[in-house]
């Protein structure tokens, strides 16, 4: 660590990733884990105030008004509804202005689970698929573990591969963050994974769900299908009990973060005894607002009424 003096303020390094030094000045600062750019729907961000080593609670305000009290402040699923300004107030210190802008639409490229579960056991690997249509030279991905960002090379086989499969390293922590991007300024979606000790998971397919439209949540048991009952909690309120292992919701409500779980009733093969019957993990299931989509007309017509300006077409 080293200090210096500038323009009036005493600053320290705190922290250095891939180069670039953040420093905390005499007022609070706030930064951004993942270190996204740009910020898409859907994402998964933590805003923290300061280092928060001195134990002080932060206040949050967003575009002027009290949002939290919080050293860190999670958006667990970005929308436009989260752009603004963003301030937090640690021992009578207010923050720079922190500018967040999240985009409406989609990545150009998408990272996706070929193998494995957005929940895992501890140590298990997942293997991840990243695809862009325009080619994947010069496209690196990055992990993310809490304050640490680490990149990832792609050791690609032919020259300008649309697709390319990797394998992640053991998942030892609750959460980690993976994506990846080419020159600071494309990259793909997110691909979270969180880590569980228990044998009942909680699913949820499609992967992240859009307000608007249907999906299903699926008590899964690590080891057996042989799930004959599973109770679907909704903030700890009973909403579903079904045969199986699968609730259907036809139409998933408007936008935001909702905590779920499920209990399984279960056998293992040949098993004899009774039943086992245990709860997964209460998870986010985060509900992402409807992206800008393209319009595909009778005549064979490409458009996107939605989007600020009219870009390239691509049909498939």
């Amino acid at each position: 660590l080293f200090s210096l003096l500038t323009k009036g303020y005493f600053l320290k390094v705190i922290s250095s990733d891939n180069n670039a030094l953040i420093f905390k000045s005499s007022a609070s600062l706030v930064y951004m884990t993942p270190n996204l750019s740009p910020i898409f729907a859907g994402d998964l961000l933590y805003l923290h105030c300061n280092d928060s080593q001195d134990g002080s609670t932060a206040i949050w305000k967003f575009n002027g008004n009290k949002k939290n009290q919080s050293n860190t402040l999670k958006i667990a699923a970005a929308s436009s509804k989260d752009s603004g300004i963003y301030n937090c107030i640690s021992n009578g210190q207010t923050s720079d202005d922190f500018n967040l802008k999240v985009f409406e639409y989609v990545p150009i490229a998408s990272l996706s689970i070929t193998t494995g579960q957005p929940v895992m056991r501890k140590n298990a690997k997942v293997l991840l698929e990243l695809t862009n249509d325009d080619g994947l030279e010069g496209w690196w991905c990055r992990v993310n573990r809490g304050m640490k960002t680490r990149t990832i090379k792609l050791k690609l086989n032919n020259k300008n591969p649309t697709s390319f499969t990797f394998e992640t390293t053991e998942l030892k922590v609750p959460e980690t963050i993976y994506w990846c991007e080419k020159n600071n300024t494309s990259r793909s979606n997110q691909v979270v994974l969180r880590t569980t000790d228990n044998e009942v998971i909680l699913e949820m397919y499609p992967f992240p769900a859009i307000a608007g439209e249907k999906m299903t949540l699926k008590c899964l048991v690590w080891g057996t299908k042989e799930v004959t009952k599973s109770v679907f909690y909704k903030e700890n309120t009973n909403i579903m009990s079904v045969q199986g292992d699968t609730y259907n919701i036809p139409t998933v409500n408007e936008p935001g973060v909702e905590r779920y779980k499920c209990k399984a009733t279960y056998r293992y093969k040949d098993q004899t005894v009774d039943p086992h019957v245990y709860d997964s993990d209460v998870q986010d299931v985060p509900v992402h607002v409807c992206p800008v989509r393209a319009v595909l007309s009778d005549t064979m017509g490409c458009s996107c009424p939605s989007c600020d300006r009219q870009g390239s077409y691509m049909y498939y």
